[in-house]
């Protein structure tokens, strides 16, 4: 926030919020507060203090998060009730000091330091020690401590001073300087438009704000709010207010928008990415066991040498010297062994390891196109979030990827949190030896979106019965009526090993369609009911020859 347009602010809210009483303060996330107050007209101050936008501005609405952050809740003990004193600003500075007190209780200061990566919000007691802090940081020089004194910022050098400790304004004297314009006399006019007031608000942007898509990079060359007009917003479109206060919230909302979309993105790709790394990683080892699978034709030649020299082969140790009747000129060659063995024996293990390629090489070949095939889906994700213009589409897209099988991550719910990448759950993933992909929840939460946000309506849903446990859904792409009777039991098997209770036991599981699993109201995670469903008996396993897909 430029400090021109701080000062404006300021201005505003200390003729509105003198001795206004605070309901209360709320933490919308990490970096977004808001402070309610409870008199008519019931103003609400909203601070931002991200890196990319610290900002202090009136905000019409604040919703009311349904888990109270800590901080917020501290601040509303300490503060709420008391009435708003005073507003303290220096002139160049980016500090806000809101001085809460009634002059019968000792006062206490809500300090807001916005300036950019340093930003920061601390309580402070009647003598200016802090109760409490947002930021703190490894550097010594003004690091926050409970109970320690606070220190303001110190003053910027007189050489590297700005008009008003402006950037805005700076900028303006070089622009209507190198207009021909004399520098005295316009930092002369723009000093005595700071301190008559009477401020004429305006909100510059490239295009109407309507019509700026969230993904639309936003610079503050082209992006920025000033307290009346400049030369700097030519050419710019100028969006006018009839508070300061006003101009900043529309300017915070517009780059926190995009904030919360970049964020998103950036989360949706790096999962994206992580995904198709893994699937390149596999598509290499494939390759490698294709190439080793070619070698069946050779082992088995190998074979049928030993058995047509049984009676002429020379052993010696751990190879044997034979005659390549194959080749036209029936060279000498030498063969490993396995010295425990006779020739015989030899012949019949080089053969058995040849039938374990031809019969792997069939396995392999689908699953080098199944790998080829789940690559190009990521790649058509990844071009559609590059191409996505706002957080709907991201979630429209979140929600295909979700629903195709390609990802084990599911972003946790929660609600939008500026400069907060993203939380995501994984998914517990096996693979049964005729391809179909098992998933299982590892906590209630986990339940819930597997069920409900990644299972779709047509995959196959298994719980153990009576017990409290997993979530286990078996991808069903194919829209089959029925699982094959080895795939349902071992899925039944891995939901019974993730239940609670005895595993030496046959355990029920539930199985059925996951359109039929419904969440009733006020159900806590991991809480379902069955309109309809059949049950098998089972012993918990988790059979080896699964294991966790890689």
């Amino acid at each position: 926030m430029d400090n021109a347009l701080l000062v404006a602010v300021v201005t505003e809210l200390r003729d509105r919020l003198a001795g206004a009483v605070l309901g209360d303060a709320v933490q919308m996330d990490s970096r977004r507060f808001a402070l309610r107050f409870s008199v008519p007209p019931f103003h609400r101050v909203g601070i931002t203090l991200h890196p990319e936008i610290s900002s202090l501005h009136l905000v019409r609405r604040v919703a009311t998060p349904k888990e109270p952050a800590e901080l917020g809740s501290l601040l509303t003990r300490h503060l709420g009730g008391m009435p708003l004193a005073a507003i303290r600003k220096q002139n160049d500075e980016r500090v806000v000091e809101l001085e809460f007190g009634d002059g019968w209780t000792p006062g206490k200061t809500l300090v807001l330091e916005l300036m950019g990566k340093a930003s920061n919000l601390l309580l402070l007691d009647a003598e200016r020690k802090i109760l409490l802090y947002l930021h703190s940081h490894k550097g010594t020089f003004r690091r926050p401590e409970e109970g320690g004194e606070y220190a303001p910022p110190p003053p910027r050098l007189q050489g590297d001073r700005m008009p008003w400790g402006s950037r805005l304004l700076a900028d303006e004297v070089a622009r209507r300087v190198a207009r021909g314009e004399p520098e005295g006399e316009v930092r002369a006019a723009l000093d005595a438009r700071m301190r008559e007031g009477g401020w004429e608000p305006v909100f510059y942007t490239p295009s109407p704000p309507a019509e700026i898509a969230e993904s639309d990079e936003l610079s503050p060359a082209v992006c920025f709010a000033a307290p009346f007009p400049l030369a700097a917003g030519e050419g710019l479109c100028a969006t006018r207010y009839d508070l300061a206060a006003e101009a900043a919230a529309a300017h915070a909302a517009l780059v926190e928008r995009h904030l919360l979309f970049r964020d998103l993105r950036s989360g949706l790709e790096r999962m994206v990415v992580t995904e198709a790394g893994r699937l390149g990683s596999l598509a290499g080892k494939l390759s490698a066991e294709a190439a080793r699978a070619g070698d069946a034709g050779e082992l088995r030649r190998k074979g049928e040498i030993l058995m047509a020299s049984l009676s002429t082969a020379v052993k010696r140790g751990a190879e044997a010297e034979v005659t390549d009747f194959f080749d036209p000129a029936t060279p000498r060659i030498r063969i490993a062994i396995d010295p425990a063995l006779d020739l015989k024996g030899n012949a019949e293990k080089l053969f058995r390891r040849a039938r374990k390629m031809e019969r792997g090489a069939s396995v392999i070949a689908g699953r080098r196109r199944e790998t080829a095939e789940r690559l190009a889906a990521l790649e058509s994700f990844a071009e559609r979030l590059r191409k996505a213009a706002g957080r709907e589409e991201l979630e429209a897209i979140e929600s295909d990827l979700n629903g195709s099988g390609l990802v084990r991550k599911i972003r946790a719910p929660s609600r939008p949190r500026l400069g907060r990448r993203s939380d995501f759950m994984k998914i517990k993933e096996y693979r049964t030896p005729d391809g179909y992909v098992i998933l299982v929840g590892r906590t209630a939460a986990d339940n819930d979106a597997l069920t409900f946000r990644i299972a779709s309506p047509h995959d196959f849903w298994l719980h153990a019965a009576g017990r409290s446990g997993a979530h286990v859904v078996v991808r069903n792409p194919g829209r089959r009526r029925d699982l094959p009777e080895r795939t349902l039991l071992e899925a039944a098997g891995i939901a019974a090993w993730f239940s609670r209770g005895d595993r030496e036991c046959e355990v029920e599981v539930h199985y059925t369609r996951r359109k039929e699993v419904r969440k009733g109201r006020g159900m806590s995670p991991g809480m379902v009911m069955l309109r309809a469903f059949r049950t098998v008996k089972v012993r918990p396993a988790l059979p080896p020859a699964l294991g966790p897909s890689t």
